[in-house]
């Protein structure tokens, strides 16, 4: 295998796509024009598919370190059972934090809106299924976190197909269906501008996680011949190629080609660069969430201070609530996960 969830690379990826993710929403809530002649607007939506590129490879990556270590015994089980430790803390802390403070979040930064939940809404976000209930996002980041819910449901079994039929071709071939799918019912199907992010059907953004799949299998015949520069130049040139072909209803191809990038270039060497981009990767989902509230505390709430007073609190809560959420949360309840799926494992319960 010549890549592993360590790799400095999907560092660069993630960190890239949560920082456009902060300056669309950041720049838009400003100057939602400006930030759309920037080309900010698809950019966001790209980074978010990115996520989900990423997402499937470090779990295609998950996957064989949880057979290597238990085996194909209960891999379902296991694979859930982390990955819901992992995910649903922090998304239900935001969710009960917003609901009960009654925080306006849901709604682009340019329109921020508070969202009155019934109680079928709020179990809705807690639980992660706004697109099946149609229910709306108590903070609007919140939209992609079912869709990636969801596709786990079929990760372990897409593993025991790539396991059964190990060729990147049977993997190509999965994408291709998936993507023929998505592209017919895409013009079947009528949607709002919000719908079709927020209430899509999860089959319209399969073909956007599978070329993490297209990656783990070619990274494991592949070797890295390209220079670790042309890496961020190449994700810099896909998100032009996306902007320029208006990518809105073809994003899945600009996945596809991400996918196939992701093998073929050598890790970076800098120190530098690879601690940055770590250490934004580790923080990236308390960013994700996060930094709509710190928008509105830091420019709405507390539009009564000087400008300059707003940055400094926006610049200490986007840095400070993240690290805040991983070291008082997120990590703790990921070890408790680990720890509960290696003591099920150890008793045979």
């Amino acid at each position: 295998m010549q890549i592993d969830a360590d790799s400095p690379n999907l560092d660069v990826l993630r960190a890239c796509a949560v920082l456009v993710v902060l300056a669309f929403h950041t720049v838009g809530f400003f100057n939602r024009g400006l930030a759309s002649t920037l080309g900010l607007e698809q950019l966001g939506r790209l980074a978010v598919l990115f996520f989900f590129v990423h997402t499937c490879l470090v779990l295609m990556l998950s996957l064989e370190r949880q057979t290597a270590k238990f085996g194909l015994h209960n891999l379902h089980w296991i694979f859930m059972t982390r990955r819901v430790f992992r995910v649903y803390p922090l998304s239900i802390a935001v969710v009960l934090a917003v609901f009960l403070l009654g925080l306006p979040v849901a709604g682009p930064p340019w329109a921020m809106h508070p969202l009155h939940l019934t109680a079928q809404g709020l179990l809705a976000n807690v639980l992660l299924l706004q697109n099946v209930t149609m229910s709306g996002s108590v903070v609007i980041p919140l939209w992609s976190l079912p869709y990636e819910i969801q596709m786990y449901l079929v990760l372990p079994a897409i593993f025991l197909l790539v396991r059964r039929f190990p060729s990147w071709r049977w993997v190509m071939a999965l994408w291709a269906v998936s993507a023929g799918i998505a592209f017919c019912l895409s013009r079947l199907l009528v949607h709002s501008h919000r719908a079709y992010f927020e209430f899509a059907p999860i089959v319209e953004y399969v073909p956007c996680f599978l070329p993490g799949v297209v990656a783990y299998r070619l990274a494991a015949t592949s070797r890295p011949r390209l220079p670790a520069f042309a890496w961020p130049l190449t994700l810099l040139g896909l998100a032009l190629l996306y902007v320029l072909t208006h990518g809105r209803d073809h994003g899945w191809v600009i996945c596809l080609l991400t996918g196939l990038a992701i093998p073929r270039f050598e890790p970076i060497k800098s120190a530098f660069w690879k601690s940055a981009c770590h250490f934004i990767a580790k923080y990236s989902y308390g960013l994700y969430l996060s930094h709509i509230v710190s928008l509105w505390l830091s420019f709405t709430r507390l539009a009564f201070l000087p400008m300059p007073l707003r940055w400094a609190v926006f610049v200490t809560t986007v840095v400070g609530v993240p690290l805040t959420l991983y070291h008082s949360l997120e990590a703790p309840l990921i070890r408790f996960g680990n720890a509960l799926v290696a003591n099920f494992s150890q008793t045979g319960l």
